[in-house]
């Protein structure tokens, strides 16, 4: 192959890579969550709180919370802590093993037991308050 072939060739590639990454950037405005192997982002995790039909006496409400890894590199998610005020387990009890308070922690809480959580997994759980609490990703990592 000449000189001019390869630099052709080298051209095309380097253009269809271009294409490929303006497609991408075209189709998914929310590139912002995408970094680099080691930066792990708490907006990876989407959380979303909707008031359920159940009612409890004095104006209680019960509260369905999901939490989806949107991680858009596809990656999966562990050791999930999220910020979240105790008395979100004072009317309903919760499954520990969805949501635990970190003993010796004002607001700290591990969800899911802390256990890897795959990209586009959805999980949930359920809480009664009498009004909707503040819940946010504090800390996570990334997995492999």
């Amino acid at each position: 192959m000449s000189l001019n072939n390869k630099a052709l060739a080298m051209a095309l590639s380097l253009g269809r890579l271009m294409l490929a990454v303006h497609a991408l950037a075209a189709e998914d405005v929310a590139l912002k969550n995408v970094a680099a192997p080691e930066g792990c982002m708490k907006s990876f995790l989407n959380i979303t709180q909707k008031v359920n039909d159940m009612k409890y006496p004095h104006g209680t409400k019960e509260y369905s919370v999901s939490i989806t890894n949107q991680c858009l590199t596809g990656c999966k998610v562990g050791n999930v802590h999220l910020s979240c005020n105790p008395k979100i387990f004072e009317i309903k009890p919760i499954d520990a093993d969805k949501l635990k308070h970190v003993n010796g922690t004002l607001d700290d809480c591990i969800f899911s037991s802390g256990r890897p959580i795959q990209y586009g997994a959805v999980l949930s759980f359920d809480y009664a308050y009498k009004s909707k609490l503040k819940l946010e990703v504090s800390s996570l990592i990334c997995l492999p």
